[in-house]
């Protein structure tokens, strides 16, 4: 048998985990769906509203009126100066409106309202009686108090204004205490004002004093500077020195230059005595031109000019030739030695005169050095004097110019102060009183009543609908995990084709929109228990209501359209309902009298006609509740799935009967059939894992009759099943 064991679960097939129950999940509240249902109610509450708020308007017009009155200053553009002849604005956006709601507060500050309420046309209003003690003084505190509450001060933006307003329930009250504000807050400004002008013009005055006092004790120390320094030819003096110093520095330069040349001549000279350094040929040229040399060269020509003779005469091997080239020999060495000894003499007293020049040059250097620098010394303290006399003068004139700036400014503060567009607030409009109330105004308080009535009504239907955890629309299933939907049947009553009644409409009413429903559901179970190769299916409700014996039976009826040969089992031995509803006696053995062996299992069973067969639940006294989990039921089953294809049961609800748990783990799958607005949430939830934990493949859940289904989203789709059976039929 196929149904033996735990079949596998198709891919279709959604079960909860083993061994837990999945929690239940919050569904959301769908806010269109909510306001169509309660349409009606929203525009029954809409209409009472518009007659509230038309009584609320007249209520208020008549007891609680308020007239409200506005005071608009201006902060004007001022002059920078006394030369503007106009104002030019330069100020931006956020300084103007800094500016505004700086004087929006002193405005309304304390100080202003308690001195404008003290004014005897405030006590003469109607607003003040509510504000007076036992004795009627006028209480000034109290109004002042109620004052800062109902004030409004600020900025108008985009514009150089800001407001002062206020509401009273008298409209001549209004310009009396916004005036009398009004002007003592100007009073105030005008006064603040003038004591700033004069705190600015004594301090103007002030420093005029400082600076002549500092001019007279600069001018006594210039003169006494002047009489002790002896400056009265500074400038000639110092320009003297500085030519001094020029020239000081140019001979100094000079010497510098001479004394080098000097000591470099010098010390090739000593080298050239020393044998270091050869001597020059100028030095050779010198000592040839001494008288000595000369002497022994004119010699020597001589004897070269007779050597000559004699070689000419005698022939060089001559006695008297050789004898004259040994004179002409030591004539040349004898003109050698007399240049190198006049070349020694002449560097030595060369070497003596650089050195006394280098001597002489040395000594001057000195010289001009102190020179230069007690000439230096002069001039730098000439310097000092010239400009510790000038920066004193630069001084005075920094004074003198600075006391001119105060004085021009002092007269220009004068002058300003009485220019009308030194003014920085100025009143613009003063309050007039109102021609008519601000409140209450129609438009506003009939459509605040309304939304206030309508809006409540909508938020005590949100919050219903949210604390609301029945099972009402299909998507309250959709969010509890482990709760495939394979179908929603409507109630009959939204079956726009009207069918007779429910139990088989498939059979009798095939056309209708509720039959449609049961199909669709039957496609769904279908093809589940063809992936699982299921063949016994158990259908059990929750709670007692839910309607499994009419989804049990269209759903065999739908089955057996498709071909199937199907068995509907009335495993409901508390209450049966399919023998009744396919118009089978009470009497006639069934279920509970094969389990008991009383008949065989062919002679439980009815034919209804078009491959659906029926087993009622059996006669009441073999109606026994203990065999359903018995060895005999599954015998039983075995014995049905020869004969048919699909054997389905109805199964007493889960809650209250533990029939569906012993048949659970006899079958091969299950559904559960929830009924709208009845079951809780949390209790589908527990039933839909405890279904999955069975051996039975939990198939999934059918949502019975959830009210309203037609005023909702489903409307058009009926509609539409509807008119495409019609068209069909025409």
């Amino acid at each position: 048998m196929t149904r033996i064991g735990s079949p596998p679960a198709s891919p279709s097939v959604r079960q909860a985990g083993p061994g837990r129950t999945a929690p239940a999940a919050a569904a959301a509240v769908d806010p269109i769906r909510l306001v169509r249902q309660n349409l009606f109610t929203l525009l029954a509450v809409g209409a009472g509203s518009l007659v509230v708020g038309v009584a609320l308007h007249f209520v208020l017009a008549l007891f609680a009126p308020a007239y409200r009155g506005d005071v608009f200053f201006e902060l004007p553009p001022t002059v920078s100066g006394t030369d503007d002849m106009m104002a030019i604005d330069s100020r931006n956006e956020d300084i103007v409106v800094r500016m505004a709601q700086t004087e929006a507060a002193r405005l309304v500050s304390r100080e202003v309202l308690t001195r404008a309420m003290r004014g005897r046309d405030v006590e003469a209003t109607d607003w003040s009686q509510s504000h007076r003690d036992a004795t009627g003084a006028f209480v000034v505190d109290d109004a002042v108090d109620e004052l800062i509450e109902d004030l409004n001060a600020g900025h108008r933006r985009d514009t150089l204004y800001f407001t002062l307003s206020w509401s009273a329930g008298t409209a001549s009250d209004v310009p009396v205490v916004l005036n009398r504000i009004a002007d003592t807050y100007m009073e105030s400004k005008e006064a603040e004002d003038n004591a700033r002008f004069a705190s600015d013009l004594r301090l103007l005055r002030d420093r005029e004093k400082d600076i002549d006092r500092q001019l007279t004790l600069l001018g006594n120390d210039i003169a006494t500077f002047i009489s002790t320094k002896n400056i009265t030819a500074l400038d000639e003096r110092l320009d003297q020195g500085r030519t001094a110093i020029q020239n000081l520095a140019l001979r100094i330069n000079e010497t510098n230059s001479m004394l080098s040349l000097l000591v470099a001549r010098r010390n090739q000279t000593q080298a050239k005595l020393q044998g270091t350094l050869e001597p020059s040929s100028d030095d050779r040229r010198l000592a040839e031109t001494d008288p000595e040399v000369m002497r022994i060269t004119a010699e020597l020509r001589q004897l070269r000019m007779r050597q000559a003779t004699s070689r000419e005469r005698f022939g060089p091997e001559h006695p008297e030739v050789r004898q004259m080239d040994q004179m002409v020999r030591s004539a040349e060495n004898e003109r050698t030695s007399a240049i190198d000894t006049i070349i020694q003499r002449n560097l030595t007293a060369d070497f003596k005169q650089v050195t006394d020049q280098i001597e002489s040059y040395t000594g001057l250097l000195d010289n001009l050095d102190t020179e230069y620098e007690t000439q230096e010394t002069r001039l730098k303290a000439l310097a000092a004097d010239m400009a510790e006399l000038e920066a004193k003068q630069a001084r005075k004139e920094r004074l003198e110019e600075e006391r001119t700036n105060v004085q021009r400014q002092v007269g220009e503060l004068e002058q300003f102060r009485r220019r009308e567009a030194a003014r920085k607030v100025t009143v613009a409009q003063r309050a007039t009183a109102p021609r008519e109330a601000a409140f209450p105004k129609w438009y506003l308080i009939i459509p605040l009543t309304i939304v206030v009535g309508v809006g409540g009504t909508l938020g005590l239907l949100f919050v219903r609908e949210f604390l609301d955890q029945r099972i009402k629309y299909p998507s309250d299933l959709a969010a509890l995990p482990g709760c495939r939907i394979l179908g929603v049947i409507p109630d009959r009553s939204d079956d726009p084709t009207q069918p007779g009644r429910s139990e088989m409409v498939v059979r009798e009413q095939p056309s209708a929109v509720l039959s449609e429903s049961f199909r669709q559901a039957a496609t769904a179970v279908q093809r589940s228990i063809d992936d699982g190769g299921l063949r016994t299916v158990m259908v059990v409700g929750g709670l007692p209501g839910a309607g499994t014996s009419t989804i049990a039976s269209n759903l065999a009826a739908s089955l057996v359209a498709g071909g199937r040969t199907v068995l509907l089992v009335d495993a409901n031995f508390r209450r049966p309902r399919l023998g009744e509803m396919l118009g089978q006696s009470p009497g006639h053995p069934g279920l509970g009298d094969a389990l008991s062996g009383a008949v065989d299992s062919e002679e439980a069973i009815v034919d209804c006609g078009g491959g659906l067969h029926l087993m009622p639940a059996g006669t009441e006294m073999h109606r026994v509740v203990e065999r359903l989990g018995t060895g005999a039921m599954d015998t039983l089953l075995d014995d049905l799935l020869n004969r048919f294809d699909i054997v389905m049961l109805d199964v007493a609800p889960w809650v209250i009967a533990g029939d569906g748990q012993a048949i659970a783990g006899k079958v091969d799958a299950s559904i559960l059939v929830v009924r709208a607005w009845q079951e809780q949430r949390g209790l589908v939830s527990r039933l839909a894992g405890q279904l999955g934990q069975a051996k039975a493949a939990f198939l999934g859940v059918i949502l019975n009759r959830p009210r309203n289904t037609a005023g909702g989203y489903f409307r058009k789709n009926f509609e539409a099943m509807a008119s495409y059976a019609s068209d069909a039929k025409d």
